[in-house]
């Protein structure tokens, strides 16, 4: 949980200065991902895409894999690309910290809410095991030394969400899996 919220968005960021309005408005431009498995940095604007009748794999002139979200902020804040798709709370605690980010970059489309990415364990982890972790994570904003930690995380809580609130990214996959 984070301020309160068990969501964050995909947003798709452009350079203050250009003229972009939509998404669609970046077709053969430079496009920057954290990653291709990233639900934020390219299943939801490849999904976007596809509901609008477009290729994501060869709607951009350029695809570029920028490894992190951080990465893909500071690539349409320096104009290296002409878009990105970024998890928000990435972007929010950029330009929490450095208002100059904010300054350079224009959101152009923020994506309905999506669960919050999960902490998740192998199938086979032995039940102890598992228990004991999920009770240290859901036991960490009681304890002073887990608050410094959270806080340092900008973390309110570890909760246990209602499984429903990954379901748009499921049927998203599985969309992007069956194009």
């Amino acid at each position: 949980e984070i301020e309160g919220a068990v969501t964050y968005h995909s947003l798709i960021l452009v350079p203050r200065s250009s003229k972009a309005t939509s998404l669609l408005s970046l077709r053969g431009q430079r496009f920057a991902s954290a990653d291709i498995l990233s639900n934020s940095g390219w299943l939801y604007p490849a999904i976007w895409l596809k509901d609008h009748g477009e290729d994501a794999t060869s709607f951009f002139g350029e695809h570029v894999i920028t490894g992190s979200h951080d990465r893909s902020v500071m690539a349409v804040a320096s104009a290296y690309v002409d878009g990105a798709a970024v998890d928000s709370l990435v972007y929010d605690q950029m330009a929490e910290e450095d208002s100059t980010v904010a300054e350079r970059i224009k959101i152009i489309l923020k994506s309905p809410p999506f669960g919050m990415p999960p902490i998740v364990v192998p199938r086979q982890i032995d039940p102890d095991l598992k228990q004991q972790i999920l009770s240290a994570l859901l036991q960490m904003h009681a304890d002073a030394e887990g608050r410094k930690i959270l806080t340092s995380l900008r973390i309110d809580r570890f909760v246990v969400p209602d499984d429903t609130l990954f379901d748009s990214v499921r049927e998203a996959a599985r969309i992007w899996e069956g194009r």
